[in-house]
């Protein structure tokens, strides 16, 4: 899992990073599992990643397993 902090707007900085740095380290039959932030719902991001032969898998919109706070 790979968290880039960030303040304000990312999705320039998102893109950029996911063009220069992680679509180099993909290998086809991987699996990018990404949030349903709205950015992420990009053609752009969906199409980089499937044509490095991965598989793009979006997260449920409320997955309370992965919400620390669900548990208590």
């Amino acid at each position: 899992m790979l968290r880039l902090p960030s303040q304000g707007r990312v999705n320039g900085q998102y893109l950029t990073w996911l063009e220069k740095y992680l679509v180099q380290q993909l290998r086809p039959g991987q699996w990018m599992i990404i949030d349903n932030a709205t950015f992420h719902h990009g053609g752009r991001i969906a199409q980089l990643i499937e044509v490095t032969g991965c598989r793009v898998v979006y997260l449920p919109p409320y997955l309370p397993d992965l919400n620390r706070i669900e548990k208590c």
